[in-house]
């Protein structure tokens, strides 16, 4: 089996294009090899959500919720990065984008989606995702 190669950043990156994709009709075949890629770009996705909620925490502070976010959030406080500490804080995101990750599985093949709308941008930032 083929491993792809890549980083938790450039994953990151190409969750929302995974998502719309997984959206689309595809031949049987093909949903089902970009089915079983979302599940497993999404698990490792799922740990740079974590460790940029837990960085939050550590350099931020709680403030109230603007009215918008009250409306969204249901008035919880909301925690913010202090303007001391985001330099630090976007020097922990990018040492975070940066780890390199392997995804036990091959490639999406570009022409399984020949028959969908994608854009040039969507291949680009698939990038390792895919292969010709």
């Amino acid at each position: 089996m083929s491993e792809i190669q890549t980083t938790l950043g450039a994953l990151v990156n190409a969750e929302p294009v995974l998502m719309r994709l997984s959206d689309l009709r595809l031949p049987a075949k093909s949903a089902y090899h970009l089915a079983k890629l979302c599940k497993l770009v999404l698990a490792e996705v799922q740990h740079f959500h974590t460790e940029r909620e837990r960085i939050v925490k550590t350099l931020g502070e709680e403030r109230p919720p603007t009215p918008d976010e009250a409306a969204q959030n249901g008035g919880t406080p909301v925690t913010e990065v202090t303007p001391e500490n985001r330099g630090e804080f976007f020097r922990q995101l990018q040492e975070l984008a940066a780890v390199d990750v392997a995804i036990a599985w091959k490639p999406l093949a570009l022409e399984a989606l020949a028959a969908v709308d994608v854009s040039a941008d969507e291949v680009n930032v698939l990038g390792a995702l895919l292969e010709e």
